[in-house]
């Protein structure tokens, strides 16, 4: 067991993935993290921070975060408006019109 592997208390499986997916600079803390979403690694500063997490980030970078957020919101906004635009032509679409 490597020195950066002496911090992480997790089963086998799981610490196996957990290495994968970080880099670790020689005191054994993490100094780059990939992104669940779009899959690059970047700077552990690119995540914003969870107190939940066993590393203390979330598990996507803050761009994809961003983008996430915004979606969700639209979405949400949307629905507030009432019906949404692809409700709308699917309505329309489906209309038989008789003369």
């Amino acid at each position: 067991m490597g020195k950066e592997n002496s911090k992480i208390n997790l089963p086998l499986k799981k610490r196996e993935e957990y290495i994968k997916t970080r880099t670790f600079n020689s005191d054994g803390d993490i100094i780059e993290k990939k992104c669940s979403v779009c899959d690059v690694f970047k700077p552990i500063g690119e995540f914003h921070n969870n107190k939940i997490t066993f590393d203390g980030t979330y598990p996507n970078c803050k761009e994809c975060q961003k983008k996430r957020v915004k979606k969700s919101d639209k979405i949400r906004n949307d629905k507030k408006k009432g019906i949404l635009d692809s409700d709308l032509d699917d309505m329309f679409r489906n209309i038989k019109y008789e003369l």
